[in-house]
């Protein structure tokens, strides 16, 4: 996981990857992916939108939105190819883009769910 030390995670009971674990390790890949791009600096660092969450790391987000895509309280294709996962808990919206070199972002919208809602 970026910017951890932990070894990752177990795919199935004998370690290989197989059908049934395809959605977690994507949700796996997305969050790293965007915890390395700009959602970091902009959104924890600098806006400082998780304080309240405990997310301090490339990890910690990387973690909070694999959570969201693998199970987020709602989620929508948009324009694009784009995806977006919003998570009511948090207040947070996930949105994948496949064609962004940082692969989407993840961040708390001064509108909450509003804004997820107007997405397209």
């Amino acid at each position: 996981m970026a910017g951890g030390n932990k070894s990752p995670k177990p795919i199935t009971s004998n370690g290989k990857a197989d059908a049934s674990t395809q959605p977690s390790l994507q949700a796996q890949l997305i969050g790293e992916q965007i915890s390395g791009g700009h959602a970091y600096n902009k959104h924890v660092i600098r806006q400082q939108e998780f304080t309240d969450l405990n997310i301090n790391s490339p990890a910690d987000v990387a973690r909070h939105i694999e959570n969201i895509v693998a199970n987020p309280s709602e989620s929508k294709k948009l324009s694009n190819g784009r995806s977006a996962y919003w998570d009511d808990k948090s207040g947070t919206i996930v949105i994948r883009d496949p064609n962004s070199k940082d692969g989407g972002t993840a961040f708390r919208p001064t509108l909450g769910k509003t804004y997820f809602d107007k997405q397209k």
